[in-house]
């Protein structure tokens, strides 16, 4: 019966960290099309300031600002998955499954993690 408990704990795992490199996947690939978003805000400026009227600039500025702001969360974000990612890593490398009672031989009944608490071995 452990034993069933520590694969479906590792299944359980595993199927985490895949869907944190499929969302970790996405996030890269939104913040590689707001690159070159802001690269092509970046070029219409620059390339035809001089023919673009003074609102347009304007609202150009302050799209490049917003797209700016999206990167940069973006990049926070995608530095938080990659953490996520790396943590799940080493906990399946570990043979950590998340419960800290099963390395230590402690009653489930003490285990702090909900899934284990009022159980006993």
């Amino acid at each position: 019966m452990e034993i069933l408990n520590l694969q479906s704990s590792l299944q359980a795992e595993i199927q985490a960290k895949e869907s944190i490199r499929e969302e970790l996947t996405q996030i890269r690939a939104d913040f590689i099309a707001m690159q070159k978003y802001y690269s092509f805000i970046h070029w219409q400026l620059t390339t035809v300031f001089h023919t673009i009227p003074l609102l347009f600039i304007f609202l150009l500025c302050r799209e490049m600002w917003e797209v700016k702001q999206q990167r940069e969360e973006l990049a926070r974000e995608l530095v938080r998955k990659d953490g996520q990612v790396k943590e799940m890593q080493q906990r399946l490398e570990s043979g950590d499954g998340g419960c800290k009672c099963l390395s230590f031989s402690i009653s489930l009944s003490q285990c702090p993690t909900p899934q284990h608490q009022g159980r006993a071995r």
